[in-house]
């Protein structure tokens, strides 16, 4: 069953595509550093907090955003600890990769968010926390904070049937309903997901930052024609909010 594309979860996965070519530049990752180091002590301290505050606290993931929406919008109680109000401290931080971005190409909402997310994963990575954590199957349905287009597919093997089918009459029987569960996803809308999606923001990127012209970058990129590239390129500024004009 291969990946079906939810727009929320392309999009996010488009700027992390985005994100890793623009680390790949050490221009920006001394920009973007030179920035940080002022506020390293107050960005680990957060780091560190939150990773506390995940580890002890029985909030999901999902009810964590609402509550993060509802604070933004009519004042509701500020869903992090009163122990964090030394953020504030971090306003010049953040309004400075505010400028960093602009000065970056990265004009976008999401902009300050991401960077900064970015900036808290790498303090926690120099603090020994692991680059990616496992995620179990059953754990997926509240990772995101938007309704599921389905209910989950549940599948119930009974001991009989595993004594008497046998392993392999079972797998069968188990791709048969995922296959099933897949075509109800599609019919709610989904489709394929984009497998282009690196080779777009590294086209995006050598035409927006880099300056390259459309046939320039077709030159380095032979693969694709030039008029390949300008529609990838118009198709992935769309798909992660980019606003340069």
């Amino acid at each position: 069953m291969p990946r079906l594309d939810h727009p929320r979860i392309t999009k996010g996965d488009a700027v992390h595509a985005l994100m890793a070519v623009y680390r790949e530049d050490s221009a920006f990752l001394n920009d973007l550093h030179a920035l940080r180091q002022p506020y390293e002590g107050l960005l680990t301290r957060m780091a560190v907090d939150m990773m506390g505050f995940w580890t002890r606290s029985d909030v999901c993931p999902t009810q964590y955003y609402h509550d993060v929406v509802r604070y933004y919008n009519n004042g509701a109680t500020d869903p992090l600890p009163s122990e964090f109000t030394y953020k504030v401290e971090l306003q010049p931080y953040f309004d400075a990769l505010g400028a960093l971005a602009w000065k970056w190409k990265i004009r976008a909402p999401w902009a300050v968010l991401v960077l900064s997310q970015y900036d808290i994963f790498d303090l926690l990575k120099s603090k020994g926390f692991p680059e990616e954590v496992d995620i179990q199957l059953e754990q997926y349905e509240n990772i995101y904070p938007w309704p599921v287009p389905l209910p989950p597919l549940e599948i119930k093997i009974p001991a009989w049937a595993a004594i008497l089918m046998g392993k392999k009459k079972i797998e069968i029987e188990i791709a048969r309903r995922l296959e099933q569960y897949e075509k109800q996803l599609k019919e709610t809308g989904l489709e394929g997901y984009p497998s282009s999606i690196e080779k777009h923001a590294r086209w995006w990127y050598e035409h927006y930052v880099g300056g390259k012209t459309y046939k320039q970058v077709a030159a380095k990129f032979p693969e694709a024609l030039e008029e390949t590239i300008k529609r990838g390129v118009w198709k992935f500024s769309k798909l992660i909010d980019m606003r340069l004009k």
